[in-house]
């Protein structure tokens, strides 16, 4: 009866390091899944799924053919779809919202930084505009609603990654 003890409790001491194992090695998995862009010129740096493809806008300054660009930043692709996408940049100068017919509502990141969300459905499909207090960064989202539906928290989750402080370099 003694030995039928110490073997019960020796098999509940090696699950309960099991599971301690498998959280420690889901959530080491999960940490490798972000990556990280940083833009020193434009002073953000966000946060977003390893698996979504991404795109690096740089401002572009004049050229004979082609006015400067006064934005620039990352444009990612959800799920690698270039139909559903976030273009998260810095702006020289103000950035507006013009359209005052849809939903608003405060936001802050993660960093403290606060904005507003502006949010809007056009069709079937998903249109918000993250505007910073500051007013030279933001963020554009526009994806399907099946879309974010699927990923509305990883898509938050992002947005609430932005960080506008100075980034340094690493």
């Amino acid at each position: 009866m003694l030995k039928r003890k110490y073997v019960m409790l020796i098999l509940f001491f090696i699950t309960i390091c099991i599971i301690l194992f498998v959280c420690n090695t889901q959530k080491g998995n999960y940490n490798n899944k972000i990556q990280t862009y940083s833009n020193k010129n434009i002073n953000f740096s966000v946060e977003f799924p390893n698996s979504w493809d991404s795109k690096i806008s740089e401002r572009l300054g004049n050229t004979p053919t082609q006015d400067a660009s006064p934005d620039g930043g990352i444009e990612i692709y959800v799920e690698g779809n270039k139909e559903d996408r976030i273009y998260v940049y810095g702006q020289i100068g103000h950035v507006n919202f013009p359209n005052t017919n849809c939903d608003s509502t405060k936001f802050v990141t993660s960093h403290g930084n606060k904005g507003i969300l502006y949010t809007e459905r056009v069709s079937d499909r998903k249109d918000m505009h993250l505007i910073f207090d500051e007013g030279f960064h933001a963020a554009h989202i526009y994806v399907s609603s099946s879309c974010f539906k699927k990923n509305e928290r990883k898509i938050i989750a992002l947005l609430t990654s932005i960080n506008l402080q100075a980034v340094s370099d690493k």
